[in-house]
């Protein structure tokens, strides 16, 4: 029995970028084999970078703050032990120290958050696999969601066959 049919992958994507950007290099062909993870693309991530400087500069800034309220809430403890200094004041540092922990945790989770960002400028392939068409070059703007890339896994393939039913 000779039956005709088309052979397809079971997986294929069209990859597009994950934030806008200028593309700075494309590091993979049409035809390419590429194994998962691997990076494909590269988007300018200078203003990037220089935000995550910045997030990281605060972060610095929020540990020296919270270090000097502890300081100052541990020598006023020292210090009410003898009644040198009013209750009040025991209980504006102890505050100070709370503020400047919250500002801590917002600090990190901003520094978090940007070095994902940066992260985000490289396209990796979401499974090993093939390139089978490339649509873009370096120096172009690519909005996000604009396909760059399609991507087949040759791994797995599937058969499909028309055949008559009494067969």
């Amino acid at each position: 029995l000779r039956l005709s049919g088309t052979l397809g992958a079971e997986r294929s994507a069209r990859l597009s970028t994950r934030v806008d950007g200028l593309v700075a290099k494309v590091l993979v062909d049409a035809g390419d084999e590429v194994a998962a993870g691997a990076p494909l693309l590269e988007l300018d991530a200078t203003l990037a970078q220089l935000a995550l400087a910045r997030s990281r500069a605060n972060r610095l800034e929020s540990e020296a703050a919270l270090a000097e309220a502890e300081r100052l809430l541990e020598e006023g403890q020292r210090l009410s032990t003898d009644n040198h200094i009013p209750l009040s004041d025991l209980a504006t540092r102890r505050a100070s120290v709370s503020l400047a922990e919250a500002a801590l945790a917002a600090a990190r989770a901003a520094e978090r958050e940007q070095a994902e960002i940066v992260d985000r400028h490289v396209l990796p392939a979401p499974f090993a696999g093939v390139i089978v068409n490339k649509q873009t070059e370096a120096g172009e703007w690519i909005p996000r969601g604009t396909a760059v890339f399609d991507l087949v896994a040759v791994d797995r393939v599937r058969l499909d066959v028309q055949a008559p039913q009494e067969r």
